[in-house]
């Protein structure tokens, strides 16, 4: 019992040693027009390499609501955006 009074006890002055530290940082949102593209897409055969690697086969090519591996369309989309 006496071990958990102590780790409550220490975690209490842990956070009130802290929460000052924390309390008058603000992170703001980064800018989107500040935004810039930090490399080039992929081109299509190393979209059919990574689809092969990664999924290996279409498993359903039909599918109503598409999954990752369910068709390299689906796989082609994903990876674009």
């Amino acid at each position: 019992m006496k071990h958990y009074v102590l780790a409550a006890v220490f975690s209490s002055i842990t956070l009130a040693m802290f929460n000052p530290v924390w309390a008058g940082n603000t992170i703001p949102c980064p800018d989107l027009s500040e935004a810039m593209q930090i490399g080039d897409c992929p081109i299509e055969d190393d979209l059919r390499h990574m689809f092969n690697k990664g999924c290996g086969v279409e498993r359903d090519p039909t599918a109503k609501k598409p999954e990752l591996c369910d068709s390299y369309a689906e796989f082609k989309r994903r990876k674009n955006t």
